[in-house]
């Protein structure tokens, strides 16, 4: 009798959840994380990652590399002849501490080299020098700089120019050297443009080398410290590491990814010989930008050049840029019209500016500051103006400012294994949400992993393989690489969850799961702090899928029809504990509800809660087919059906259905043709379209009900006597179904006259006011 008992108890007890949590910095690393935005912090937390106003670039010069004519792949750093063991206390931040070069070397080894790494636009330099018994500053030098174009194939040889010189001997300990460049050079320019910098001075350099040279020798000349200040941290390099990538014409889409290589070696071009190309949508001069995440963007510096000047030809790129415009985008999707352009993709884009830059002397550099804007999408083309004639220019960078913290960062995670079919429950997060930000989580599950190949073009772009081999040539091909892919039965990602600890939103028992967080600002100066992701499951009903389907699988909007929601039987295994109970959302008026197990019909009882159909079965069923038979009127296109199995062994447990293999992923989905053809409303009724409101019970208020179709919006109801006078306004909920009642009286509590009055419906629809209009009577 205690084994009966204690069997007892244990078939009734809830299933003790298992919990799947991800709280580590070495966990979140095995994720799909854009790189360079996000901060993963030692205690397992993540935060976005705060990009500064100005920077020295000297600080994190070692984190860049670039190639070079002779010495192939280099790093940032500084260069130096005599006691170059000692020249990192340049970058100490030390003013007690110094380099000091071999009073005997020779002078030419006295001068310093900095590598910055990439190109960046300086504002300013500042030497600091000690002033102590054996340790004075430098008397006679000269400081010059470079954006780093060679002047000779095949060697590192660059030009410079002189930013500041001693002309008598030196005593100060602090020198500032203010950095500017002037564009056009050969005057002020009539160049026009909406948030665009028209000065003919700019308040920055074009800055990759940077090079002191002392002209005179000294036993006891010394540098303390080295600054620079840039104008911000370029989020353009990063693009390919964030997952970003750009694209163009098949003209000039090979080298425009150079618009963010950190370097002036390479190069866009952009140009028209032929009349025909001199409009950018027929010539195709024009990029769309990736960033891979989005920003809050505050300044594009378009930095092209007379390419005689950096010692480059001139050949088809000497006239410099007409014109161009730049907008950009959140990524908020748009739908193309039918015959729409196809140039940008399909993103509602905003213009930054539109420039004019036709007259001469033409500007070469284009700095465009502007009010933040989040920035995930940016498209530039040339803007020609109409001209006659051949132009041309080469862009040898662009860079981009985003202060503070990016706008929007998505992580995800790889197909987790949760050791076994399990039944999710529960996602829940633990995170530090400043005003201003916020975190969404979706999911997705699934049971199979299949394996592709992918393939990638030189800039980042995925395209297929048989564009890869037999269109791409060598030069233009990126890596290929094999990896694990979500099979065939895997979902789409679900709804974002609103709340931490809401139910699962993804098909459920599966054995793989998936999660996408996006860590989203509305104020780059805070970031919210997520310290950990939790996944509640248990053990499901049964181990292995059970599969359902419904039929028909079309319908006529708003109108009753019979449906059979088949559960098929499941494939029993040792352990699988059942169901007896069904949960059936279904957004929809029901009824005639009945159920047949193994073609029986079994009594059952039901209910409609929640807008959900609930079932309980008399018995467990286990290896038996079930059949829940109703009527419904169904209003949305398509209208999904899966159900969850429950068990009141298990009652913190629900199973979902899968799609039955036989029919495929829309063997839970009915269809409603007739809706995509027809309007907004549906199924009015205003019952014998008579209002009597003499308070004797009969008619004494008109009931005005209608199906709401296609939109998710509250409707307003006008009534107006025939001279068009507005009486009584009313106003429905939001939802499919409506009930709108009269009582007669107009909008001051007043009883109408009788007489006809015209019931006006309407709704303010995205796509302007969708109205019908009945005619109802008032009588005493």
């Amino acid at each position: 009798m205690k084994r009966l008992i204690l069997s007892l108890i244990l078939v009734a007890a809830p299933a003790l959840s298992d919990e799947l949590v991800i709280d580590r910095r070495s966990e979140w690393q095995q994720w799909s994380i854009p790189g360079g935005v996000v901060d993963l912090r030692s205690d397992g937390s993540i935060v976005l990652k705060e990009f500064e106003g100005r920077i020295d670039p000297l600080s994190d010069m070692g984190d860049y590399e670039h190639e070079t004519r002779e010495r192939g792949l280099v790093i940032g750093g500084i260069d130096v002849g005599s006691r170059g063991n000692t020249v990192s206390r340049l970058l100490d931040d030390d003013e007690s501490t110094w380099w000091q070069p071999s009073s005997t070397a020779d002078i030419d080894d006295w001068a310093l080299t900095i590598d910055l790494g990439r190109l960046v636009l300086l504002e300013s330099l500042q030497l600091v020098f000690p002033d102590t018994i054996g340790a004075r500053p430098m008397r006679q030098f000269a400081v010059y700089v470079s954006e780093g174009m060679p002047i000779w194939d095949g060697r590192d040889l660059i030009s410079y120019s002189q930013v500041f010189t001693t002309i008598l001997p030196n005593t100060q300990t602090v020198i500032d050297i203010p950095l500017s460049i002037r564009d056009p050079i050969g005057g002020q320019s009539p160049a026009t443009g909406d948030n665009t910098v028209l000065t003919e001075e700019l308040q920055f350099m074009p800055v990759q080398y940077i090079r002191i040279v002392p002209r005179e020798t000294s036993p006891d000349a010394a540098l303390a410290e080295i600054e620079a200040v840039a104008i911000g941290r370029n989020i353009a390099p990063g693009t390919l590491g964030r997952g970003g990538s750009v694209r163009s014409s098949q003209k000039f889409g090979r080298a425009v990814s150079n618009i963010f290589d950190g370097t002036v070696e390479k190069f866009w071009l952009a140009n028209a010989a032929k009349a025909a190309d001199r409009e950018w949508k027929v010539g195709g001069q024009y990029f769309e930008w990736d960033l891979g995440v989005a920003f809050w963007l505050d300044q594009i510096v378009f930095y092209s050049w007379p390419p005689t000047d950096l010692a480059q030809t001139s050949f088809q790129a000497g006239t410099g840029p007409m014109g161009h415009e730049f907008e950009v985008s959140d990524g908020t999707p748009i739908a193309f019209g039918e015959g729409s352009e196809r140039f940008r993709g399909p993103f509602d884009y905003e213009r930054i500016t539109l420039v004019d830059n036709q007259g001469a002397p033409r500007r070469w550099i284009f700095q465009h500051p502007f009010e933040a804007r989040k920035t995930r999408y940016i498209f530039y083309h040339h803007f020609n103006w109409g001209r006659d004639g051949g132009w041309g220019y080469k862009v040898w960078e662009i860079f981009l400012y985003a202060p503070g913290h990016p706008a929007e960062v998505q992580l995800a995670s790889d197909m987790i294994s949760l050791d076994g079919v399990k039944g999710m429950r529960t996602v829940s997060w633990d995170a530090d949400l400043p005003p201003g930000t916020r975190i969404e989580v979706r999911t997705k599950s699934g049971d199979e992993i299949s394996s592709r190949k992918l393939y990638f073009d030189i800039n980042g772009n995925e395209v297929d393989q048989n564009r890869y081999y037999k269109v791409l040539k060598s030069f233009q091909r990126g890596d290929s690489l094999a990896v694990p892919f979500e099979g065939d039965d895997w979902s789409t990602w679900s709804e974002p969850y609103r709340e931490s600890g809401d139910a699962f939103k993804s098909p459920t028992p599966r054995e793989f799961v998936r999660f996408r967080v996006s860590l989203i600002t509305d104020d780059p100066t805070v970031t919210p702090t997520l310290r950990s992701l939790t996944l509640t499951h248990d053990d499901p009903l049964f181990q292995r899928a059970v599969e359902a389907e419904v039929f028909p699988r079309e319908s006529r909007v708003g109108q009753w029809e019979e449906f059979t929601y088949l559960i098929r039987s499941p494939s029993f295994r040792f352990g699988d504990r059942g169901y007896d109970g069904i949960l059936l959302p279904l957004q929809a008026p029901v009824r005639n509800v009945r159920v047949t197990q193994s073609g029986q019909d079994v009594g059952v009882e039901s209910q409609i809660l929640d807008d959900t159909l609930r079932i309980q079965l008399p018995g467990r069923v286990l290896r038996d087919s079930v059949e829940v038979i109703f009527e419904a009127r169904l209003l949305q296109n398509p209208t999904f059906l899966t159900a969850l199995l429950t068990s009141t062994n298990a009652p913190d447990v629900q199973q979902g259905v899968k799609p039955s293999t036989r029919v495929g992923n829309e063997a839970l989905s009915v269809f409603l043709p007739g809706l995509a053809a027809g309007g907004l409303f549906g199924n009015i009724d205003a019952g014998p379209g008579v209002l009597s409101p003499n308070g004797d019970g009969v008619n004494d208020e008109l009931i005005l009900t209608f199906d709401l179709l296609k939109v998710d919006l509250s409707p307003q109801i006008d009534i107006h006597d025939l001279s068009g006078r507005l009486v009584r306004s009313l106003t429905g909920s939001s939802g499919t179904q409506q009930e709108i009642r009269w009582d007669g009286n107009d909008d001051e509590g007043q009883l109408v006259p009788p007489g006809v009055y015209l019931c006006r419906i309407r709704v303010e629809a995205g796509v302007g006011t969708r109205s019908v209009t009945e005619i109802v009577h008032v009588a005493y």
